[in-house]
């Protein structure tokens, strides 16, 4: 069942921590992707509690280290640990898309909302030139002169 759980919605790799080189070299991948934060989560655990199961979430597409599982942990109890991953992503990414439907909405307003002013104004213009042309052509017939 973890097996599926895990293929199902995780993707997973490994690395060889055993070395001191390549501790270093995980610790300066996990700062630049998580921060200096996400390098002390991980930092904690190696090498001393080998094997690691890091889950990586994202919010507000930053990704952020969710849960650390110690290779000692009770298969029932990872499990459990994953499904609570794995709802708690699907609610954080619902509560994300609904922020950005709204958005979304908003900003469509104010382009609708543009639109209608710069339309409005071309309208004010036109009705400015025939106001003019209406002007220009009174004062033209005023000035025919009379023979």
């Amino acid at each position: 069942a973890v097996v599926s759980t895990q293929s199902g919605h995780y993707g997973r790799g490994a690395y060889d921590l055993t070395e001191r080189r390549l501790q270093q070299q995980i610790l300066t991948e996990c700062q630049s992707i998580f921060g200096y934060s996400g390098r002390q989560q991980v930092e904690m655990y190696v090498p001393d509690k080998l094997p690691l199961m890091i889950v990586i979430t994202k919010v507000q597409s930053a990704p952020q280290v969710f849960a650390v599982f110690q290779g000692d942990i009770s298969p029932d109890l990872l499990m459990a640990q994953l499904i609570d991953a794995v709802e708690n992503y699907n609610q954080t990414r619902s509560i994300e898309k609904a922020a950005e439907l709204e958005q979304e909405q908003r900003s469509r307003l104010r382009e609708l909302q543009e639109q209608e002013y710069l339309d409005s104004l071309q309208r004010d213009r036109e009705k400015d030139e025939m106001k003019k042309k209406e002007k220009s052509t009174d004062c033209d017939s005023a000035l025919i002169p009379l023979l």
